[in-house]
């Protein structure tokens, strides 16, 4: 269920710092904040998030591109594409999609699109799960490394 995602990372992230919340039965969106984040830095590009997706979503088709009409950057998901013998599993990401609406921080929309059937396979709550981990994580890497070098650029 949707419900047990957005409780996994409330439990994660919690507030204050952090924000976590659902939006209806299908949608949980997500800003994590941390001391190591500069506002208005963008320190992660799209290629890095594309390649969390591309360890994470491994059994499933999916791609990371700008979203039409929108500064967004959307990572969605095609079951026509996958070739995942779990028809059921593969299925279920059917109209669903991760927004990012900036890449200074880790704003993140997951949007299950299910309207009113809100369950997830636990397979697939868990990665959504790690990825967010992930992207997290890679954040907090990027931003160590570019405070090291403005450090070293201003001895």
């Amino acid at each position: 269920m949707t419900d047990i995602l957005y409780c996994m990372l409330q439990e994660r992230y919690p507030e204050p710092p952090n924000q976590v919340g659902v939006l209806g039965a299908d949608r949980i969106w997500l800003t994590l904040r941390s001391r190591e984040f500069l506002p208005n830095v963008i320190l992660v590009m799209p290629e890095d998030i594309s390649g969390v997706a591309d360890k994470v979503f491994d059994d499933v088709h999916h791609e990371f591109h700008k979203k039409l009409g929108t500064i967004d950057n959307v990572l969605t998901f095609d079951s026509e594409k996958s070739n995942n013998s779990d028809v059921n599993y593969v299925k279920s990401y059917d109209n669903h999609s991760v927004s990012f609406p900036r890449l200074s921080i880790p704003e993140i929309e997951i949007l299950t699109g299910n309207r009113g059937n809100a369950a997830l396979h636990e397979r697939q709550r868990q990665k959504y799960f790690d990825f967010v981990n992930q992207v997290y994580g890679l954040f907090l890497s990027k931003a160590a490394r570019y405070r090291m070098l403005h450090e070293m650029q201003s001895k």
